[in-house]
């Protein structure tokens, strides 16, 4: 089973979030976007990721990040980062990231373990 974050405005079409099981949600404390904590099945986890690409929207600097007890990763619209949840793991996507524009602040992915969950979806 993975978990994973999304945001509803990263998708061509906002309804898409309703594609997948959703175990929890909440509002951005800095910017209007909404966040899902979403399950992923492990059987479904490749076309999960085909899907999440194909509906990210076009030209804009969006990613999302699936995670389970191992392993990170992390979805841009045309390319796929799989790591683990050490941090000292991260640079490749990080740096790519920033390449796309995403601020440094933004690509500090969390949370990446269901222990962290429940805080996460607190604040």
């Amino acid at each position: 089973m993975y978990h994973g974050i999304i945001l509803d405005k990263e998708f061509k079409n906002r309804e898409f979030v309703n594609f997948f099981k959703i175990f929890n949600k909440r509002k951005s404390t800095d910017t209007d976007w909404l966040l899902y904590g979403i399950e992923v099945e492990d059987e479904v986890i490749k076309e999960t990721i085909k899907e999440i690409q194909n509906n990210l929207k076009e030209n804009e600097p969006y990613y999302t990040h699936l995670y389970n007890r191992r392993e990170l990763i992390v979805i841009f619209k045309n390319k796929v980062f799989y790591t683990t949840l050490d941090k000292s793991t991260w640079k490749e996507f990080v740096d790519y990231g920033l390449n796309l524009g995403i601020p440094r602040e933004q690509l500090n992915v969390a949370p990446i373990k269901f222990e962290e969950e429940k805080d996460y979806f607190s604040t």
